[in-house]
């Protein structure tokens, strides 16, 4: 009835169960929506025309859909949460929520998230391709869950897929195709980031017992498919500012060193810090994500 089970919380006093509930939504890792976003200026900038309440809805969707997988991955991953320093004090690791409560919400948040990808109107003309999309990333979730997420280097693929069903999204709601070229960038981009969260939990001390693919990446061979990863990221964009007519002109080339720093700075803090941070708390917590990515 008090949705409470298993464990209990390391302190004494819970927060109200609303205020856990919409804890569970993990709203910080919407900035993820961010790889929707990215093919707006492109789209605005070859003359076309954008619907905000089309933006919205589809942003909102996979936002709230996301949410889903996260509170469906707190019930499995219950136990190996518990000896993680932070995730540990999450609602159904630490016992403040029940696995039958988070799956009766973890259900309601999806379908939620469906409904509004699935909203007629939410394309115009109406496509069935942000539902699809969003189904897609539902599925590919749940492989990952029951077994990618266990394999070494595979997991890390399945990450980024999930990044490049996001930037295809956001190239369905601005009505545009999307390049190769950005697709391959936007993939690179996104498996520098799932690369960099591997290395930051090494980094933290974790083992194969929190992860067990953590088990199959050598630092050494990390440390250099990552470098890899952002330079061949670079490289492609670099390509694109190249062949492509929106940024072909100076003012277009200077966003390449943009781009490069922001990497760079991203292997710094990953690699040589070894500050411990996943890309989601780089983003939030790094100064220089504050000036950098804005520019």
């Amino acid at each position: 009835m008090t949705g409470l089970s298993e464990v209990q919380g390391d302190s004494g006093r819970n927060p109200p169960l609303l205020t856990t509930l919409l804890g569970m939504l993990r709203l910080q890792h919407w900035i993820k929506g961010l790889f929707i976003l990215l093919p707006l200026p492109f789209a605005i900038a070859a003359g076309g025309s954008v619907d905000p309440s089309n933006l919205f809805l589809g942003v909102l969707g996979f936002s709230f859909l996301s949410s889903g997988v996260y509170i469906f991955n707190d019930i499995q991953d219950r136990r190996r949460d518990r000896i993680h320093p932070d995730k540990r004090h999450r609602a159904v690791a630490s016992g403040r929520v029940s696995p039958k409560l988070a799956l009766i919400w973890g259900s309601l948040v999806t379908l939620l998230g469906m409904a509004f990808l699935a909203v007629p109107g939410v394309l115009l003309p109406y496509s069935p391709e942000p539902w699809l999309l969003g189904l897609t990333y539902l599925l590919g979730n749940a492989i990952y869950s029951f077994w990618a997420r266990s394999v070494a280097w595979v997991d890390v693929l399945f990450l980024a897929s999930f990044f490049l069903i996001r930037l295809t999204l956001g190239c369905s709601l601005a009505l545009v195709s999307a390049s190769d070229m950005l697709l391959v960038t936007g993939f690179l981009l996104a498996l520098t980031l799932s690369l960099g969260k591997r290395f930051s939990e090494l980094s933290r001390g974790l083992t194969q017992d929190y992860r067990p693919s953590l088990a199959g990446y050598p630092e050494t061979s990390l440390i250099w498919t990552l470098g890899i990863s952002i330079m061949a990221c670079w490289f492609t964009y670099l390509w694109y500012c190249y062949h492509s007519e929106l940024l072909s002109d100076f003012m277009g080339w200077t966003s390449s060193a943009v781009v490069g720093l922001g990497l760079l700075l991203y292997f710094h803090e990953m690699v040589y810090t070894k500050s411990g941070r996943d890309p989601v708390e780089v983003v939030l917590k790094s100064t220089w994500p504050r000036w950098l990515v804005p520019l």
